[in-house]
């Protein structure tokens, strides 16, 4: 037993130095000397390690089915419904499962709260001011924030009081200032049932979740109890629950056409919001660089160096001459970018010579960085064009460099599509065909540019390819981006607010009429 203990001791240290490699060899090795009964540390463990080599490794398939075995293997609910709802989030990063392989997989979180006891229905009383609760795993600003900030902020005060629940103390200055606009309860003391308990004392009308399977699942657990008459999600989540509880999903005819037929596999209502349920709020330092960018923007040719800062571009070979090629880029978390991709990036440098391409991750990991190269060789994308970054705090100075943004499929960007744009530049991306992979297709349609979205790889190399011949126009189309996003409907707050006020208006108004909340938000 000490000898196995000794070997786990070791593959955390793996983990801890980003040697994902070496832990996953090393945790097969434990897996096959010593049976289960004599490891002395539960399997779940185990596959929790095996998830976290599989990140460093970027290896979205083995982390999927380690989150998925961890669930199984775990005996205690709260924590089996954790890993549950990380493998639903780690789900989206795997190419081959397609929309049924997802819908299927949330679907079975049911199982989790088939005894699940709710809280005693609360009378529909009626106030003064409609109460809508926001509960969400923290309120500190992030990618989630930059969409739901404006759901929060914009609904009229005389017509509605708001208050927001986190899960955790976790505060940043975002936090403060909410806190200083809304009430603000921190429920990371009470147990789960206490959270609730907190939510239904304060006789919340529309309880909405922003966390989803992020974070643990935490606020859909909070959810389960049902501690308000009517409870949505959306925004910081991006497909079905697959929880009972929840009654309604926020959604446009962008993310769901009404006559798809993945439809049917949602657990929720699809509440439909006019024009487009994505509302984009830069913060502080996106505004500050968004206005340095239309400030400085050169007005003639010749284009500006563009290259990074950081590393050399090449591995060996000459650096590019200054404001030779296009400069694709692509800004996201690493296990977004799977082998369709890779192979897709590496046609379209084929077929633009000229051009580069700048991959930045969102995490500071020179492992995964490692890893990313030696995916790009192995896609033939030659090693002279293109550079491999980690993430940094002040990446969206990294904006600067590119000339167009690529986006990955069929897990598509969401913060990174809508700050590019934001940025002025012009995103490549995939229209998906279900609600998770056309979350990036729904911004640049809601930011008035549908032109640049594809329906297949094809597509995706096509316009890539176009955009580059465009070279000489590109600091125009660029600069006229900087102008007119934000005065498009992806960051119009105002209309959407009074339209998400006139659907928690309509949905509270079904409930008390017929007792649910299907005969409100239709899509317009």
């Amino acid at each position: 037993m000490q000898n196995v203990h000794a070997e786990i001791k070791a593959i955390e240290q793996l983990l801890a130095a980003k040697k994902g490699l070496a832990a996953i060899k090393a945790l097969n090795a434990v897996q096959k000397a010593h049976p289960p009964m004599q490891r002395g540390v539960p399997e779940w463990r185990l596959q929790e390690m095996y998830a976290e080599a599989s990140r460093l490794t970027l290896d979205p398939v083995q982390l999927v089915n380690a989150l998925y075995d961890a669930a199984c293997f775990d005996r205690d609910l709260r924590r089996q419904r954790e890993h549950f709802s990380a493998h639903l989030f780690a789900a989206h990063y795997a190419f081959n499962l397609g929309p049924y392989g997802l819908a299927k997989r949330h679907l079975n979180y049911s199982v989790l709260y088939e005894e699940q006891e709710t809280l005693p229905a609360r009378p529909l009383l009626p106030h003064t001011r409609l109460r809508i609760g926001y509960l969400a795993p923290n309120f500190c600003d992030g990618s989630a924030a930059r969409f739901y900030e404006a759901a929060l902020t914009t609904l009229p005060a005389d017509e509605f009081d708001v208050t927001l629940y986190a899960m955790e103390d976790k505060e940043d200055a975002f936090t403060a200032q909410l806190q200083q606009r809304y009430a603000y309860k921190c429920l990371q003391h009470e147990t789960l049932q206490g959270a609730a308990e907190v939510i239904r004392d304060d006789e919340i009308d529309i309880l909405f979740d922003l966390g989803g399977h992020t974070e643990g699942g935490f606020t859909l657990m909070v959810m389960g109890y049902h501690p308000a008459p009517v409870q949505l999600c959306g925004i910081g989540w991006f497909d079905t629950t697959g929880l009972p509880a929840v009654d309604g999903l926020l959604t446009d005819t962008l993310l769901d056409p009404p006559n798809s037929t993945y439809l049917e596999w949602y657990t929720e209502h699809l509440c439909y919001l006019p024009g487009t349920s994505l509302c984009f709020t830069p913060n502080a330092a996106m505004q500050a660089m968004h206005d340095e960018l239309l400030a400085t923007w050169p007005q003639h040719e010749p284009r500006p160096d563009r290259r990074g800062t950081g590393e050399l571009w090449t591995l060996g070979g000459e650096q590019p001459e200054p404001g030779e090629g296009v400069v694709f880029g692509c800004f996201q978390n690493f296990l977004k970018i799977n082998q369709q991709v890779l192979d897709c990036w590496s046609l379209i440098l084929r077929l633009v010579p000229s051009a580069r391409l700048v991959i930045q991750d969102t995490v500071a990991s020179e492992a995964r960085v490692a890893r990313m190269r030696n995916l790009c060789a192995a896609a033939l994308i030659p090693s002279h064009r293109v550079q491999v970054r980690p993430g940094r705090p002040e990446y969206l100075q990294d904006y600067a460099e590119i000339d167009v943004m690529l986006d990955t499929f069929p897990y598509p960007g969401g913060a990174m599509t809508a700050t590019a744009l934001y940025l002025g530049r012009p995103v490549v991306s995939m229209r998906g065909g279900h609600h998770s992979a056309r979350f990036g297709a729904a911004i640049q349609q809601a930011a008035g540019h549908e032109e640049w979205l594809a329906m297949d790889e094809a597509g995706y190399i096509s316009r890539a390819v176009s955009l580059a011949a465009q070279a000489d126009q590109l600091p125009q189309l660029q600069r006229q981006l900087l102008a007119e996003v934000p005065q498009s409907p992806l960051m119009n707050s105002q209309l959407y607010g009074q339209r998400l006020a006139l659907l928690y208006s309509e949905l509270w108004s079904a409930k008390r009429a017929f007792g649910n909340i299907e005969k409100a938000a239709n899509p317009n």
